[in-house]
């Protein structure tokens, strides 16, 4: 995880660790919630995507190690195979070198999410603060006002939910 207990227990001002159980649930709901609502993962891991061959073609995952992507598909005979004539843009986007393969669908598996908890935003730490302090306080019952403020929080990071 990100946040650290610590941080958390800071940012709610906390002077005790008894609630410390309840507080790990909260960053891990927080941290979950940060990742779907700005696609980035913020610990890294290998992640698997389903994918038609369309026009478009993009990773959902940020930050991503492009060396890592593998796509995969059945061919007419319904045999796994590899394709390989791709390169990936800098903004996730997966361009063929020739043509993709006619199928109707691929699996795209590679590495995504920060390799350091240092390399993580503040800004995404901090989402993950104020997650728990809504949490915290409400206990559920969140208005759309405050969801606005966490929004507000991620900034460029901020796109819709991806799961």
């Amino acid at each position: 995880m990100t946040a650290t207990i610590a941080q958390v227990r800071d940012f709610l001002r906390y002077d005790t660790t008894d609630s410390d159980e309840t507080l790990t649930i909260m960053m891990q709901a927080g941290q979950d919630w940060v990742e779907r609502h700005s696609g980035y993962l913020l610990t890294e891991r290998e992640v698997t995507q389903q994918s038609s061959f369309g026009p478009i073609v993009d990773l959902l995952w940020k930050p991503f190690a492009a060396p890592s992507l593998a796509v995969a598909y059945l061919d007419g005979s319904f045999v796994d195979q590899a394709f390989t004539s791709f390169v990936v843009r800098s903004d996730g986007r997966v361009l063929p070198t020739s043509a993709w393969p006619a199928t109707k669908g691929a699996t795209l598996t590679y590495t995504a999410g920060f390799a350091s908890a240092d390399d993580v935003p503040a800004s995404m730490i901090h989402a993950i603060c104020l997650y728990c302090a809504m949490s915290d306080e409400d206990r559920g019952n969140i208005d759309a006002n405050a969801w606005q403020s966490l929004r507000n929080v991620l900034g460029d990071y901020w796109r819709p939910v991806i799961a």
